[in-house]
């Protein structure tokens, strides 16, 4: 059993959009204060920014773990950060087993984990009830913990009871968690993503263990990033993934950074992107808009992004730069697109 500690910066997309300067420092000056803090615990820095501003670290004590949250985000508080940037830490704890290879590690314990802290705010550290219950009665007298409530985590069934780490040095006013009510974001981005090459190596798998460990490995790529941008809703579907997102431009990260992240295994991806209503039935999402962003993935070529007219306009204005990439026709819908790319 291990600790699993997942940070990042919120707001980090509009952060360097407006101090690209200044935050290329903090981070730097971020990276150093997280390796002094996790190793006055003893804890392992796994991935150092190996994606976006987020930090995994591995812990072999739980209640060093939630020590170590505690004293990184109270420094991230008071830190001088260079120019107008001010970086605000969330984190997300979690104990379980994991699967270890390659200088990472790889599970649900560890899917669930970023999946806590993707419900909470900049300054908040929430941790699972498994590590309240192994750590409230062993940490130092100045912290403890305050339940936020019974919640669902995307992508995990039962609904899990979530805590939020108190202290006398710990921000502790927040608003209420980020459990993605898509009934409250009416419009969003959909983000629709195909894995190309998969099937081949699925077919050349030479066994189930195998098989799985691939089909996870990819499906932490892809939940990986989408937990370390400000998303709303998320879903694995077969070989790729559905998501949503209020802003375009997290979307159009989002896929960059799956189309990234899964080259280095041989993958490429298929994207469709669309901006528009976002129809909520029960647990799922449908209507007009997913649909579109279906279409939009069934006719890109492997390695493209494309993008809707609606979806390019808000990026346009927001001098997010995209690609022409040719008139599409959409018979089920009766549409000719000019459509972008990223």
């Amino acid at each position: 059993m291990l600790c699993f500690v997942f940070t990042d910066i919120d707001g980090s997309t509009q952060l360097w959009a407006e101090h690209p300067h200044s935050m290329a420092e903090a981070t730097a000056q971020l990276d150093r204060l997280v390796a002094e803090t996790v190793g006055r615990y003893a804890g392992e820095v796994v991935k150092d920014r190996g994606e976006g501003d987020s930090h995994f670290v591995v812990f072999a004590s739980p209640t060093s773990a939630v020590h170590a949250c505690a004293d990184l985000v109270a420094a991230a508080e008071i830190e001088g950060w260079p120019g107008d940037t001010v970086l605000r830490v969330r984190v997300g704890v979690h104990v379980g087993e994991a699967d270890a290879r390659d200088g990472d590690y790889y599970g649900l314990a560890v899917n669930q984990t970023t999946r806590i802290r993707g419900l909470g705010h900049g300054g908040q550290v929430l941790a699972s009830q498994t590590v309240v219950e192994m750590t409230e009665h062993l940490l130092r007298d100045d912290l403890g913990f305050r339940s936020q409530g019974t919640h669902r985590v995307r992508d995990f069934a039962r609904r899990q009871e979530i805590f939020q780490l108190v202290g006398a040095e710990l921000p502790d006013s927040f608003p209420r968690l980020k459990t993605a009510e898509l009934d409250s974001v009416p419009l969003g981005a959909i983000v629709i993503i195909d894995i190309v090459g998969s099937s081949g190596i699925v077919a050349g798998t030479r066994s189930d263990e195998a098989l799985l460990r691939s089909t996870e490995r990819w499906q932490q790529i892809v939940s990986t990033a989408f937990e370390r941008r400000h998303a709303v809703w998320f879903r694995s579907v077969g070989d790729g993934c559905v998501a949503t997102f209020r802003d375009p431009r997290e979307a159009v990260e989002f896929a960059r950074a799956v189309r990234e992240a899964l080259a280095v295994h041989g993958l490429g991806v298929r994207a469709g992107i669309h901006f528009g209503p976002i129809d909520v039935v029960g647990d799922d999402i449908s209507g007009r808009s997913v649909y579109l962003a279906v279409e939009l993935q069934r006719i890109a070529t492997p390695g493209q992004i494309l993008i809707s007219p609606a979806a390019r306009d808000l990026l346009d204005a927001a001098g997010f730069q995209t690609e022409p990439a040719g008139t599409y026709s959409i018979p089920k819908f009766g549409l000719s697109w000019d459509a972008a790319e990223a």
